[in-house]
């Protein structure tokens, strides 16, 4: 499962150097690009007719016949990624949290392994490098930036999804709300990245889906007192 779902992340990282290479090539000729999804339908059509030198002409078509066969690999591989979350309780368990789909169930899964093996969720945070580091000097004790030791992908992964979680939460976006003011935005979504974490390893435990209540409440949270 692991290596499924990194490849699949290696392919996007490829498909995102092609629309990078594609984007320098419209800004050396002027050209702005008015479609957010440049790899779209009507992207593909106004990308193709584009009149430009032929070194560029040639350049650009090639990139665009890569990011084809990058595309459809990405969707063949996201459907075995699909059929492997079904087939497992626990990445199907993590499809209930607002904004985690089939790929990043299965990513979080395959890297934290069997939960029982985090006697805390503050130790599953470590493992994931969302813990403050801590250093001592002049008798005192300072909490610095996060550790980013461990595995990199759970880390990665849940501070990309923390804005559909501070939308649907009231709970995370007031969490969120108060780091910012205080640490800024990149530490306000790494704080939320980690009580998410904390959440997905009482999930875990408990075997239960992740729920709100009309408030915005996050009825999971409970369990996390001692975590």
């Amino acid at each position: 499962m692991r290596e499924i779902s990194r490849y699949r992340a290696s392919l996007i990282t490829l498909r995102i150097i092609i629309k990078n290479k594609i984007h320098a090539i419209l800004s050396k000729n002027g050209i702005k690009i008015k479609y957010s999804n440049i790899f779209g339908k009507k992207a593909l059509k106004f990308l193709n007719e584009l009149e430009s030198r032929d070194c560029y002409k040639k350049a650009l078509i090639g990139y665009l016949e890569i990011a084809k066969v990058l595309s459809g690999e990405i969707d063949k591989i996201t459907e075995t990624i699909k059929g492997l979350v079904e087939e497992n309780a626990d990445a199907k368990l993590l499809t209930t949290i607002p904004g985690i789909g089939y790929y990043s169930a299965l990513l979080l899964i395959s890297e934290i392994g069997d939960i029982n093996r985090f006697p805390s969720a503050k130790q599953l945070c470590s493992y994931a490098g969302l813990v403050p580091s801590v250093y001592s000097s002049g008798g005192r004790t300072y909490h610095g930036r996060i550790t980013k030791q461990g595995s990199r992908w759970i880390r990665s992964v849940l501070v990309e999804l923390s804005i559909h979680f501070i939308r649907r939460s009231t709970h995370l976006k007031d969490l969120y709300e108060r780091i910012k003011v205080r640490k800024g935005t990149n530490s306000a979504r790494v704080a939320v990245a980690r009580e998410m974490l904390k959440i997905i390893y009482s999930m875990l435990k408990d075997k239960r889906p992740f729920y709100i209540d009309l408030s915005g409440r996050l009825l999971v949270i409970h369990s996390l007192s001692k975590g």
